[in-house]
């Protein structure tokens, strides 16, 4: 107990000083003045989830490494020493952070009231994740299906460095936004996380959520200023969705309900914030950098230059960290364009405008490189109303024309109505903060975080990519929380009469409360999966219904899932192989996600990745080019001497071990492990 405890204690130590020490430097090169004791404590946190990726993957583009503890240290230490350098020659810029409400500070009640709903929130969220924390890669299922590429490609950084490879075709690149992994990456050398690439993933997928709501209160807190609708704000960010559950209730389902519904044609879906906190911490992470923007942007003085470069380097781990999100941020930063024109009109702005740009375009050249090698294209979808259709058959060409044509003219309705399902009140709310954004003698602020939604909104719902939806929706689902906070805020509530107060209290809490069903089912059902997979429970417990009535809520929590025999191999690959070691591995076993969860590089034959149904993914991953190369240029021979002739294999020379699925091979010298699905064999140099 006591050598547990200790190493808890140890492990969390490491994190803090994994995760604070860099930002503390970072924050330290910038003289800042108003932040107050806790802006200057939180602050660090945030600036090294952006900084330290930012900086490793700049590096590599020159000289290309792997991400270690050791070098985060260095990076660390020189940043100290500039700041030092910068503080003794009075060097360092000047940045004001001031509030634009009132002058009153909010109570400490609320501070730490806030600070434990947070936590609670976040820890909550990570409850699906709670096995992979406790049992690092000793695991049979992630519960939520996206880690099982979120740990692969955690594996190419990890172990091929930076610009990563492919994890199942080392000599292609790893064509994806991977910069949020170069965190857990640099972190997976830690003696106490055990080297599990898995723990690693769940801790930073916390502190990366913790500060993406804290960050969000801070904005908030600068931006609302009565009490209530701050908290009403901080509710919308946490426990609030929509009324998706309404629509056919299930445990995740709903979440697709466009696609369902019969009066419309959609392929996508807009999920609660809840639910991308649980699945998408890289697009979280980019939904953090854009707060930080707007924070910049409206609450942060100082040097136009400086203050132009620091919004350039957020947008390029941006772009790193999430397409998407970075995509919406751009038609937020077109519409700022537009409503400050004027400014821009000046040449003297010119110069301030090209920096930031071409700042941008520097840092980013790579990413943007690797953006422009994937095969993903961008088109119209199929989004429209079902009108016609509805009379004649959905299918017939004339109803497919005569409906999308109703759509585009009714889109305002059609969007309206879809979004009302989406998001609730926080919808309703926001349009009167829209409406009040129209008036004469509103600032441009204000109508930023009014235009900039509708400008995304049908990029968001009629492009045939599902991700401008799920995930380029994140950012101005944080702004219209802003306008919905700052809608209530508006409020003369000392006019209302008593009766009238609690009536629209009592309306507002019942709606609120509606629209937590949705996340929070989905939440129950896949945290209780992870409580079950961390127990190791063989039978439910605590039985809720009889057979055959909801299998998946036939227990409060279902019995673990059973390993795949086939894959028993990965378990004894992630603690008795090299970090760096490359897997020859043939006959790709027949579970197609559970594979991902070998956490190190593979040589995969590509005729055995399509054969899986979830290959079109890992094809995706390698990028258009490469997969065309793999087809068109594989050569001769067999998998073995395909991979001892792999130029990855030349230049970094790996530990390899051959995985066999057709018995022994005496030639390969005596099996490392063996079962009763694969012999695998550790080849010599």
């Amino acid at each position: 107990m006591a050598a547990s405890i200790a190493q808890s204690i140890g492990m969390a130590l490491l994190i803090l000083a994994a995760y604070w020490l860099p930002g503390v430097a970072l924050r330290d090169l910038v003289a800042w003045r108003g932040l107050g004791r806790l802006g200057h404590v939180l602050l660090p946190v945030p600036l090294a989830l952006i900084g330290v990726p930012l900086v490793f993957n700049t590096a590599a583009a020159l000289v290309p490494f792997r991400p270690t503890l050791t070098g985060l240290a260095i990076l660390t230490a020189a940043l100290f020493a500039l700041s030092a350098l910068l503080r003794w020659r009075g060097w360092r810029p000047v940045l004001q952070f001031r509030s634009r409400v009132a002058a009153t500070r909010p109570r400490p009640v609320e501070t730490w009231g806030v600070a434990l709903l947070l936590t609670f929130v976040a820890a909550l969220a990570m409850l699906p994740r709670l096995h992979l924390l406790v049992r690092g890669s000793d695991v049979s299922t992630t519960v939520i299906g996206d880690i099982y590429w979120h740990l692969s490609e955690l594996t190419s950084i990890a172990a091929s460095g930076l610009p990563p490879r492919h994890y199942l075709f080392p000599d292609s690149p790893l064509v994806y936004y991977y910069w949020s992994w170069i965190y857990p990456a640099t972190l997976a050398s830690w003696p106490l996380a055990g080297q599990s690439l898995a723990r690693v993933l769940t801790i930073h997928a916390f502190v990366n959520l913790m500060s993406f709501l804290g960050v969000a209160y801070a904005l908030l807190r600068a931006t609302v200023r009565p009490w209530g609708a701050r908290l009403a704000g901080v509710a919308m960010l946490t426990v609030v969705g929509g009324f998706d559950y309404f629509t056919g209730p299930g445990a995740t389902l709903h979440e697709w309900w466009q696609s369902g519904a019969p009066w419309l044609v959609s392929g996508t879906q807009i999920p609660s914030l809840l639910t991308s906190y649980m699945w998408v911490p890289q697009h979280v992470a980019g939904a953090m950098a854009f707060i930080l923007i707007l924070l910049l942007v409206r609450h942060v003085r100082g040097g136009l230059a400086l203050r132009a470069s620091l919004i350039a380097l957020a947008a390029v781990f941006m772009f790193g960290t999430s397409t998407f999100v970075w995509i919406s941020f751009v038609v937020a930063a077109v519409v700022w364009a537009v409503l400050w024109r004027r400014v821009w009109w000046r040449r003297a702005a010119w110069p301030i405008l090209v920096l930031p740009i071409v700042l941008f375009a520097l840092l980013a050249a790579p990413q943007l490189l690797l953006a422009i090698g994937n095969r993903g294209a961008v088109g119209w979808g199929n989004f429209r109303a079902v009108v016609l259709g509805g009379l004649i058959g959905v299918d017939q060409p004339r109803a497919l024309l005569v409906d999308q044509i109703l759509t585009w003219l009714g889109l305002p309705l059609v969007a309206a109505w879809v979004l009302l399902i989406e998001m609730g009140i926080v919808f309703g709310l926001y349009c009167a903060f829209v409406v009040r954004a129209l008036r004469r003698g509103a600032g441009n602020w204000e109508r930023l975080l009014a235009f900039y939604p509708l400008a995304y909104i049908p990029i968001g719902l009629l492009l045939v990519a599902p991700n401008f939806g799920m995930r380029g929706m994140l950012p101005v689902q944080i702004v219209m929380v802003l306008g919905a906070a700052l809608a209530l805020a508006s409020v003369h509530w000392d006019r209302l009469r008593t009766w009238h107060k609690a009536v629209v209290l009592y309306l507002f809490v019942v709606t609120l409360a509606a629209q937590t069903i949705s996340p929070w089912i989905e939440w129950a059902y896949l945290a209780r999966r992870g409580v079950s997979e961390t127990l190791g429970l063989q039978q439910g417990w605590l039985l809720l219904g009889a057979p055959g009535s909801g299998e998946e809520w036939r227990y409060l929590i279902p019995p673990a899932g059973s390993p795949a025999p086939s894959l028993a191999y990965i378990a004894w690959a992630n603690t008795h192989t090299p970090s760096n070691a490359l897997f020859v591995e043939e006959n790709l076993a027949e579970e197609p996600n559970q594979l991902h969860l070998l956490e190190r590089m593979r040589f995969a034959d590509p005729a055995d990745v399509a054969k899986h149904p979830a290959g079109e993914r890992d094809f995706t991953l390698a990028g258009s080019r490469s997969v065309e190369a793999l087809w068109a240029n594989t050569p001769g021979g067999t998998l073995l001497q395909r991979a001892l002739a792999s130029p990855y294999v030349a230049q970094r020379r790996p530990p390899l071990y051959y995985v066999s699925r057709s018995g022994e091979k005496p030639d390969l010298g005596t099996p490392v492990y063996q079962d009763e699905y694969v012999v695998i064999y550790h080849l010599a140099e």
